[in-house]
């Protein structure tokens, strides 16, 4: 990422690109959950801007003038007002997060292309990416035990079948305990 000198706040939001992502964290934002107002954004960003503000807050000048580029989410860190060096910290971690979300997403889209298709190996590895971005992405497991009892064939007893029904069963197992 590119951290940039200290600039004029106007002039700064009248360079960037157009189709420019700007995350807004400001404390009267309406947004309760950054995260989930990030993910509803999907995977197509060019870029991403973040924006934290100064001790004290923003203006309702400045705001206006964020409000004003076309592509602009705000979002709450909170119900704390943070130091501006700890706000820039928790906006990067939650962006992290929402990416990893995104990336998640992405690939179980991925590995429903790949399931529908019949392409049972590559959907279990795109499910398996998906958990390992998001562990609690229940749906991402779901289908990840579904594509693994799809290569189950029953009554055959093989080491790799007996792998596909212990995965399986494994999987669907995880589930039912977070649900």
């Amino acid at each position: 990422p590119e951290v940039r000198e200290e600039e004029n706040f106007e002039r700064f939001l009248k360079g960037l690109e157009k189709d420019r992502l700007v995350v807004f964290c400001d404390e009267d934002a309406p947004v309760s959950n950054p995260v989930e107002a990030l993910a509803k954004l999907g995977n197509n960003q060019a870029g991403l801007a973040v924006i934290v503000g100064p001790e004290g807050g923003f203006t309702d000048q400045e705001r206006a003038l964020v409000a004003a580029h076309e592509r602009c989410v705000c979002v709450s860190l909170g119900p704390r007002i943070l130091r501006a060096d700890t706000a820039a910290v928790a906006a990067l971690a939650m962006l992290g997060i929402s990416c990893n979300q995104l990336k998640a997403r992405d690939q179980l889209n991925k590995g429903v292309q790949a399931f529908t298709a019949a392409q049972y190996p590559e959907a279990v590895e795109r499910f398996k990416t998906a958990v390992e971005l998001d562990p609690g992405f229940s749906a991402a497991r779901l289908y990840l035990a579904t594509a693994y009892m799809q290569q189950y064939i029953p009554g055959a007893d093989s080491p790799e079948n007996n792998k596909m029904a212990t995965a399986a069963f494994d999987n669907f197992k995880k589930v039912l305990e977070t649900e």
